[in-house]
């Protein structure tokens, strides 16, 4: 069980970088922890006290649809056409506010 007063307040991913500042005002909760100490210690699933329950990853790829909907990730324009010789397909990448 971790506790309101236990928690920190910043998040920070090992593999990705990404720094994210927590709520002020968490909740107790429970987790189901994956731990490797070159990656971080992800909190794979869990519940709150609020009966909130979770399953969930830090994944750094995703599907383009996925991609889309993310602000911190920026349209790169393709070159080229499908079947040529040095085509290269649109893409979308993370911007520098992912990792400052």
């Amino acid at each position: 069980m971790v506790q309101p007063q236990d928690q920190p307040r910043n998040y920070h991913s090992v593999i990705s970088g990404l720094d994210l500042e927590l709520p002020d005002n968490p909740l107790q909760y429970t987790c189901f922890p994956d731990v490797d100490p070159h990656k971080g210690l992800w909190a794979s699933a869990g519940i709150n006290s609020a009966r909130v329950a979770v399953s969930a990853t830090e994944t750094l790829t995703s599907n383009p649809r996925v991609l889309a909907g993310d602000p911190l990730v920026e349209r790169v324009e393709g070159r080229g056409r499908v079947g040529e010789p040095g085509y290269v397909a649109p893409a979308r990448e993370a911007s520098a506010k992912r990792t400052s």
